[in-house]
């Protein structure tokens, strides 16, 4: 869902909210209950500026904003002895993006 704010003569402000839900899932073919990852949600978006000629635009974002802890893989290296990788989801990060036509 996109909405737009502002749409005059400062230029086109909209706001752009993402959610993204992942269910719970096993990361290998046996469903090792150790390496199983609970169901998340990752809460996201940004907000863009656009000047009314085209000329610079800004944006605003944020990804993962409630900071939410996740893997996106997990796996077994020694088959059942307990050593475990595990692949980490990135954390909260957010920036600034500018730019310009010339």
């Amino acid at each position: 869902m996109d909405l737009t704010l502002v749409d005059g003569d400062i230029g086109k402000i909209s706001l752009h909210p993402d959610i993204a839900y992942q269910s719970s899932q096993f990361f290998e073919v046996l469903n090792v209950r150790r390496l199983r990852q609970s169901s998340y949600a990752l809460v996201g978006g940004h907000i863009d500026w656009e000047s009314a000629d085209g000329r610079f635009n800004a944006s605003v974002w944020g990804k993962n904003l409630a900071d939410k802890f996740y893997f996106t893989s997990r796996v077994d290296l020694l088959a059942g002895f307990g050593f475990d990788y595990n692949h980490i989801g990135n954390p909260r990060m957010y920036g600034v993006t500018v730019g310009a036509k010339f």
